[in-house]
């Protein structure tokens, strides 16, 4: 298992009532865990296809896949996930694009992954909110659906582009350059 499906198991264990520990009413502490593990199941789910499509895959290219996914910072996924989640994406990523249609299920892996940020920094950070077991396992849902629906859509075009974007994002908004569909080549294709 990769460690993206690992922490979704561990984000939907925290929560699985037949687990002696969680018999009863859930502790706070195990819904926020929960919360902020699926996002970070989810975020690594990207940061390891974003790597893995720009050095190939394979354990002697691993380091280097280890460098390229520190890159990757939350601000850019978050920026780049807002884009695409309105099939809107910035300027110089839309003229990536071309003429290639944001899926419908990279749109939702986008929403998702944007919105759970959010959640994942209440889950972390905000000590006054409470959540509920009924919030906590909709979000893993989610971020299940999101791992499903991006087995579907993982070769498509425009997420070449949406995983480009994930790594160069910050550097080509402070730069002149203007990515273009025919520039991204993802590595064995």
């Amino acid at each position: 298992m990769s460690i993206a499906a690992d922490l979704l198991e561990q984000a939907k264990g925290l929560l699985d009532s037949k687990r002696p520990e969680n018999r009863g009413r859930p502790k706070q502490v195990d819904l926020r865990r929960s919360i902020s593990t699926a996002y970070y199941s989810l975020f690594s789910l990207l940061v390891e296809e974003a790597a893995t499509a720009m050095i190939g895959g394979g354990s002697k290219k691993k380091a280097l896949r280890g460098y390229v996914s520190r890159a990757i910072s939350h601000e850019a996924i978050r920026d780049v996930c807002k884009g695409f989640a309105n099939r809107n994406p910035d300027g110089k990523i839309k003229s990536a694009l071309a003429d290639h249609e944001i899926p419908g299920d990279l749109a939702y892996i986008a929403i998702t992954c944007h919105d759970l940020q959010v959640e994942r920094q209440e889950a972390d950070y905000n000590f006054i909110r409470s959540f509920t077991k009924d919030e906590a396992i909709d979000i893993v849902d989610e971020v299940a659906e999101a791992h499903r629906r991006w087995k579907v859509i993982k070769d498509n075009e425009a997420t070449k582009v949406f995983l480009t974007a994930l790594i160069v994002y910050k550097r080509v908004q402070t730069s002149g350059t203007t990515i273009r569909a025919s520039q991204i080549s993802v590595r064995g294709q």
